[in-house]
């Protein structure tokens, strides 16, 4: 149901890459610290899969900041 993928942040490439596959119906859904020597973007394409975001449990101010920015996106 969900597709993800993972580029590392440190790679210019990835900036392109991610605009492209927003633009095809990837959505970011985080950063993953230290993953393979480095950060990482997370990002997922939803197929047929429903969010509730009164449903997610975050755990900080700027978690809420980020779920914010990822909903403009979904909808």
């Amino acid at each position: 149901d969900t597709i993800y993928l993972e580029m590392p942040v440190s790679n210019p490439g990835s900036a392109v890459l991610s605009k492209k596959l927003n633009e095809a119906g990837f959505l970011l859904c985080g950063i993953v610290p230290e993953f393979y020597n480095g950060d990482y973007i997370k990002m997922q394409y939803l197929n047929n899969v429903s969010i509730d975001p009164a449903k997610i449990v975050i755990a900080s101010d700027i978690a809420g900041e980020i779920l914010k920015e990822i909903m403009k996106d979904y909808k």
